[in-house]
């Protein structure tokens, strides 16, 4: 199914919904529930020539979603999707099952851009709809990047897999639920603050070349990270997944923290944190052995890296939960 969208006002692509498919507003969000797919669209006003807009929902079959830019050009949308975004000069990239990983996209070009959401497959999709114009006279000393980009005649695509913070933003806001002038503050606030680190992506990249992964290295990255978090029992050394994947350490090491912003084995240890927290609160296993299954160096090491994480030693982590 193709599903088509003129870039613009998030507004005015909400009050579409409504037309198309018969439904009404409701605080904002505009819920659609038809054959093809199911989807909840939540639109605000950020700032002066800013909208956010959050689409979340399931292709109950394959849906091929184009988006055109409106006639002036004069919209940009700044895109963040757990489903990679393509355009006719950039190779498809695969789609991996995996709603907390976000692709950023952005381009100021006249080219249509297309998601292939997979049947059955959720989806998320958060855009900063940005109007040249009004966004011109929005006085933000911190927004300059952004607006010398929107300013600039030069064409610009940027396509980027979104570093360790932004991810955990996003999906800060993804798992937002409550009275809508609650959501409504708390999205701006994330907002703000993933604008902020998109501003420090960009700034790190040559604007004049900017690039995006190629399709073999993505994919490498992210089997890299599957493995890495089916097998955190395992002695996970940059040996072990060299030997693993057939890529050279110095390889991993650098392509891993280009993509996740992160070492591996920073990622390591976060995801082993993360799997100790569940096991204290929803197993029986003992510390030490938790510390023993998950490769930490003793019981004492286990301790003072889980109190560093979560503010607590293991054993009042655990006491908290019953």
């Amino acid at each position: 199914m193709d599903f088509i969208i003129e870039a613009g006002n998030a507004s005015v692509i909400s009050q579409k919904l409504c037309e198309d498919y018969g439904v009404e507003e409701n605080y904002g969000i505009v819920e659609v529930d038809t054959p093809q797919f199911q989807i909840s669209y939540l639109v605000l006003a950020f700032e002066i020539g800013i909208e956010i807009s959050i689409a979340k929902g399931k292709a109950i079959e394959d849906i091929h979603l184009i988006r055109r830019a409106n006639k002036n050009n004069d919209n940009i949308p700044l895109v963040f999707s757990n489903i990679p975004t393509y355009h006719s000069g950039r190779n498809k990239i695969p789609f991996h099952n995996n709603t907390s990983s976000f692709e950023v996209s952005w381009s100021n070009t006249k080219d249509e851009t297309y998601i292939d959401i997979p049947k059955e497959e959720d989806f998320v999709i958060i855009t900063f709809h940005i109007n040249r114009q009004n966004f011109s006279e929005l006085q933000d000393s911190r927004l300059t990047v952004l607006r010398e980009l929107l300013d600039s005649d030069k064409p610009f695509t940027f396509y980027h897999f979104c570093p360790h913070k932004i991810q955990v933003l996003i999906q800060q806001i993804v798992d937002l639920d409550g009275e809508y002038d609650w959501m409504e503050l708390m999205i701006k606030c994330y907002g703000y603050n993933v604008l902020a680190e998109f501003l420090l992506l960009i700034k790190k990249i040559d604007t004049e070349q900017y690039t995006h992964y190629h399709q073999l290295q993505l994919q490498r990255v992210l089997d890299i990270k599957k493995y890495i978090l089916k097998n955190l029992d395992d002695n996970l050394t940059l040996k072990h997944l060299s030997e693993q994947f057939f890529i050279s350490e110095s390889s991993i090491q650098k392509d891993f923290k280009r993509v996740y912003d992160q070492t591996p084995h920073q990622f390591i240890k976060e995801e082993r944190l993360e799997k100790a927290k569940d096991l204290l609160q929803n197993s029986n296993y003992a510390i030490n052995q938790i510390a023993y299954m998950l490769r930490f160096k003793n019981a004492s090491h286990f301790s003072s890296s889980v109190k560093n994480k979560f503010g607590m030693l293991p054993k009042s982590l655990r006491l908290m939960t019953n």
